[in-house]
């Protein structure tokens, strides 16, 4: 025998399962696939670069840390510092909108390679 409470919550599974029944249109995902697969080879050069860059900028300052004494050992902490314990979110404001506010103005490529390479 089948109780109320059985019912009630077969009618509500059914009811999820019509309320999320959609067919996704991949038509317009086609129509658009040069673009996304021309953007998918500008992510990849901003990752690679802002990889190469990042990697150099650190082994450079982390040398400066450890081997240098005095002002530059002082500069190398303070960008380490900075660079670890802000956002990346924040840094690429900072790069699109701080110094565009400031008059420089960078391109879109430019302001992720800089903010993802910081």
């Amino acid at each position: 025998m089948i109780s109320r409470i059985q019912i009630i919550f077969d009618a509500g599974i059914q009811e999820i399962f019509l309320m999320f029944d959609y067919n996704f249109h991949w038509r317009p995902v086609l129509k658009s696939l040069p673009d996304l697969l021309e953007a998918s080879l500008v992510t990849l050069q901003v990752a690679v670069l802002s990889m190469i860059i990042g990697i150099v900028i650190g082994l450079f300052l982390s040398i400066i840390k450890l081997k240098a004494k005095g002002p530059l050992q002082w500069f190398a902490s303070c960008w380490i510092e900075l660079a670890r314990n802000t956002p990346a979110l924040f840094q690429l404001f900072f790069f699109g909108f701080g110094l565009g506010a400031l008059g420089i103005h960078l391109t879109p490529f430019f302001i992720v390679l800089a903010g993802l390479s910081f």
